[in-house]
């Protein structure tokens, strides 16, 4: 049985033999991460980690907007539009799956076997949750422009008089002259 560790896999082709043939063996990752798609997610994890954290703080302002316009709408006595309202939620959602993947990058600085190892794994299945949820958060922020309201609401009135108007002259006279 042969066993050999070359670039990331191990290799066992079990048929006792001491052959290094392929037909019959088995190959397994280490840390399950060995191929080219694997090691690009692994190297670019801090990239990808940086640009969700960009798009999130994005969504998060979009989302102030939009709930800054439905606010307004609910003082106008205004229905919120049923789709306004799933956007928020999914918005909602999204940003607790993010969160979830911020607490796990945590996770990642501690490695495996007490730190002595990165852990390979982790770093993959973190760079593509982030790669994924990064076009969820893009997604859902060009969505949330088309709820976006931009009607503000009139000044407060501060320090008010009223003016003498020719209409209620007007309209003292005639009352006074109908008596």
């Amino acid at each position: 049985m042969t066993t050999r560790i070359k670039a990331g896999t191990v290799v066992d082709d079990g048929d006792g033999d001491g052959s290094q043939g392929h037909s019959s063996g088995e190959n397994r990752r280490l840390c399950g991460c060995s191929n080219q798609a694997s090691i690009y997610l692994y190297v670019l994890l801090r990239h990808n980690i940086k640009k969700l954290e960009a798009e999130l703080e994005e969504l998060q302002r979009t989302r102030e907007l939009v709930q800054r316009g439905v606010n307004e709408g609910r003082r106008q006595v205004r229905d919120t539009k049923l789709d306004v309202e799933a956007w928020l939620n999914a918005n909602e959602v999204t940003s607790n799956q993010v969160e979830g993947i911020m607490q796990d990058k945590a996770r990642v600085k501690e490695g495996c076997l007490n730190g002595w190892c990165p852990n390979l794994k982790l770093r993959y299945s973190l760079g593509k949750k982030a790669e994924k949820n990064t076009k969820v958060v893009v997604d859902l922020e060009a969505a949330g422009f088309d709820y976006v309201i931009s009607a503000y609401s009139l000044p407060h009135v501060e320090n008010f008089k009223a003016l003498k108007s020719d209409r209620r002259l007007n309209m003292e006279e005639i009352i006074g002259s109908e008596a």
